[in-house]
C-alpha cells in the first residue's frame, strides 16, 4: 500500500506491503544498511561503498526542499518480499533527486534510485519514480537525468518504461570488479534522461 505524502504521493503499487514517505535524518542509519546492501552486489552502482550514515545524516539534515528530495519506499510491520514474516519498517527503495545548482541549468535534476533485492519487480521503483515527478513538477523542474551501468538490463528497462531516453554513452566507464580482485574488463555507463511534459527543442 502507498500512503500519500503530499504532493510526492504515488499511486497504489500491485502488491500490499508497504509505502512511501519523505526522508528523515533519523533514517541514515538504515538508509546506509540499504545502501550497504546495494553496493554489495556490485552490479548497479559505481563507487566503492556508500557514505557513512553520518554522511548521509548531515545530507539529510542539510537538505534544502526546493532543491533536493529524497524519499523511501519501506516495508509494512510483518512484511517481506513473501508477503509476510521480518522486515516490518524496514528501507526497501529510495529515490533521489538533485537539481542542478546553476540558475541556466535549474530545470534539470539529477537522479538516484534502487530498490532492495528481494523487493524488486513489486512496482517499489515505478512508485518512487512517480514520487519523484510530483516533486519535480511541483518545483519546476523539467528534465530528469540519470547514469546507469549499461549492463543493468533490470533499470534499463525500467527506465525505458518510463520513458527515459539514452542521451549520452560513456565508454568503458566502469571497471568490472573480478572475482579475486582487480578488473574483470570495463562497461559501459549509459546517460538516459527523461522530459516532463514537452520536451525543449
Amino acid at each position: 500500500m502507498v500512503r500519500p505524502s503530499g504532493p510526492a504521493a504515488a499511486a497504489a503499487p500491485p502488491a500490499p506491503g508497504w509505502w512511501l514517505r519523505p526522508a528523515r535524518a533519523s533514517d541514515a542509519d538504515a538508509w546506509h544498511d540499504l545502501q550497504r546492501t546495494i553496493y554489495a552486489e556490485g552490479s548497479a552502482f559505481v563507487g566503492d561503498g556508500p557514505p557513512s550514515a553520518a554522511s548521509l545524516a548531515g545530507k539529510l539534515r542539510a537538505s534544502d526542499p526546493r532543491d533536493v528530495h529524497v524519499a523511501f519506499a519501506v516495508a509494512a510491520e510483518g512484511a517481506s518480499a513473501r508477503g509476510g514474516g521480518a522486515g516490518g519498517g524496514s528501507l526497501i527503495g529510495w529515490i533521489e533527486l538533485q537539481r542542478l545548482a546553476s540558475r541556466r541549468l535549474a530545470h534539470v535534476a539529477w537522479l538516484t534510485l534502487a530498490v532492495a533485492p528481494a523487493w524488486r519487480r513489486r512496482g517499489v521503483g515505478a512508485a518512487l519514480l512517480d514520487a519523484g515527478y510530483g516533486w519535480a513538477e511541483m518545483r519546476g523542474v523539467r528534465k530528469l537525468q540519470l547514469h546507469v551501468r549499461a549492463g543493468n538490463a533490470a533499470a534499463v528497462a525500467l527506465y525505458r518504461r518510463q520513458g527515459f531516453r539514452l542521451e549520452g554513452v560513456l565508454r568503458g566507464q566502469v571497471a568490472r570488479a573480478a572475482a579475486g580482485g582487480g578488473a574483470d574488463g570495463f562497461e559501459d555507463e549509459w546517460i538516459m534522461a527523461r522530459w516532463l511534459g514537452t520536451e525543449a527543442t
